[in-house]
């Protein structure tokens, strides 16, 4: 019994297993080893790499990425400045005051002058002109949720990190000398790697 336990492991472990690691995943999509990699004072540019927001769980003590997609909508920037991300917020609300003062020096303008009456209107700069804004306050309002949820994401890693514990858990199969001289023999079994 105990050999057929054996080449049914040995089996499983030739078909791909014995290169796979098991991890402890935590609800954010990391690993101990995104963990390791992840130090405090990165910036946004350094640690969005090791994130995927699709895999963003909230915990206690996160900011509402929700909530902080309303504030950009309605004044732009302001997400990314309450997630602390400066330069993205000056960047998106010098757009938006950039673009909206395009679109008014185009909706305002002269455009017939007949017997003395002047008409206002917009010009054929206008509508291609809000299109513009509406893109702005979408990419703005979709970065700013996006954002919000990476850096949740790497602050939840640094609290782990700080009262956490790492448990790898790795199989491996190997061939090892057997009491004949020149004979090996198929061994299988389990590596446990703890860190605290």
């Amino acid at each position: 019994m105990k050999k057929l336990l054996f080449l049914a492991f040995a089996l499983l472990c030739s078909l791909g297993l014995a290169s796979a690691q098991i991890h402890i995943s935590y609800p954010s999509g990391t690993s101990t080893d995104t963990m390791s990699q992840v130090h405090p004072g990165m910036k946004y540019k350094e640690y969005k790499q090791f994130y995927n927001p699709r895999f963003y769980v909230p915990e206690v003590g996160d900011d509402n990425p929700a909530w902080i997609g309303v504030a950009s909508f309605f004044v732009p920037g302001l997400g990314q400045a309450i997630t602390g991300h400066w330069g993205r917020a000056a960047a998106f609300f010098g757009g938006e005051v950039a673009i909206s003062m395009l679109i008014l020096s185009q909706c305002y303008q002269e455009v017939s002058y007949t017997k003395g009456t002047v008409t206002y209107g917009m010009t054929k700069y206008a509508i291609p002109l809000i299109i513009a804004d509406a893109a702005l306050v979408i990419w703005n309002v979709v970065d700013a949720v996006r954002v919000a949820k990476i850096t949740n994401m790497y602050y939840q890693d640094l609290r782990r990190q700080r009262n956490g514990l790492a448990l790898n858990l790795d199989p491996y199969f190997t061939l090892m000398p057997d009491s004949t001289p020149g004979t090996l023999r198929p061994t299988a079994g389990l590596s446990l790697r703890l860190s605290f």
